[in-house]
């Protein structure tokens, strides 16, 4: 064997670098008390590809990461990084330096926001943040144009940005349990949505365009659509379960007409604005379904 081809680990944990089966990256796994004090050479493994500084669920569930080391900016060549079921309240700049980095799994931690830097991270196709204390999606998300999958669930968002129409690669975007009144208009340009998942949340409308996300199949497949849980008036749920079809059909049917008078004239001439409403029909929503596969947030 020409030993200068071959890997010499130079630490114990070179040892326990291994090719995951499912991604063929290279990966680590650290868990336990190893949380606790992570060993400075993992820093120095500029090949890894696959990071998970997680507690096992049961065992290593008194041991969770605090902090991350700012270190970990060093590792230019990882595609994922796990760091969730820890109790993080920030996370340091360095990450945005991950260029590479294509998954990134914070669920179930103590954030409230995202460094300005996570801008950066334009490979980013899977954002998990469930189970956090988002008051709204950071800013930083709007900028991750190549995101396909964002689960944001389980937090406290009471608002979207009209941003959200920036990610128009976006095929799932799951917003379950949260304060949401209404939607931004704008989150019709995402028209690439499969997976729409908005249940527990207190929305009473949706947007007049809505039904331009021909993708998320209401009707058929009840994994790709939920809105379970919400007092929603305009449509209601009987008509969002037909489709986008119905979606827009709704809409047009309920749209108010301009008023004209016979001398030509319109209801602003008169001075009565733009204030007439249509009326809208109130019914509750029984609908239950099934949660998605790549959705795992225990609630608090």
């Amino acid at each position: 064997m020409n030993s200068s081809n071959s890997f010499k680990p130079r630490t114990m944990i070179h040892l326990r670098v291994f090719k995951d089966p499912t991604f063929q990256y290279k990966c680590l796994k650290l868990s336990g008390r190893e949380l606790a004090d992570i060993p400075p050479e993992l820093f120095e493994l500029y090949f890894l590809e696959f990071l998970v500084l997680s507690p096992e669920r049961e065992s290593g569930l008194t041991f969770r990461l605090l902090t991350v080391p700012k270190e970990i900016g060093e590792l230019q060549q990882l595609r994922i990084l796990c760091l969730d079921t820890n109790e993080l309240k920030k996370l340091p700049n360095e990450i945005g330096r991950l260029k590479n980095l294509e998954r990134l799994v914070l669920s179930n931690n103590l954030l409230t926001g995202l460094p300005e830097s996570f801008s950066d991270l334009q490979n980013l196709k899977h954002l998990h943040l469930a189970n956090n204390y988002f008051k709204s999606i950071p800013i930083c998300v709007y900028s991750m144009l190549n995101l396909v999958f964002l689960d944001a669930s389980d937090n406290k968002i009471s608002r979207i940005s009209q941003d959200i129409g920036a990610l128009v690669c976006l095929e799932s975007l799951l917003l379950l349990y949260n304060l949401l009144e209404t939607l931004p208009d704008a989150i019709t340009k995402c028209i690439h949505l499969k997976n729409l998942w908005l249940g527990n949340n207190r929305l009473k409308s949706l947007p007049k365009k809505f039904g331009d996300l021909t993708k998320v199949d209401w009707e058929f497949h009840p994994n790709s659509a939920n809105i379970d849980g919400n007092p929603l008036q305009h449509p209601p749920v009987e008509v969002c379960r037909q489709g986008p079809d119905a979606i827009r059909d709704y809409f047009k049917q309920n749209e108010t007409p301009p008023m004209d008078y016979e001398d030509g004239s319109s209801p602003e001439d008169h001075g009565f604005g733009d204030s007439v409403m249509s009326s809208s029909l109130h019914l509750s929503s029984d609908w239950l379904v099934v949660p998605p596969i790549d959705i795992d947030t225990p609630r608090k």
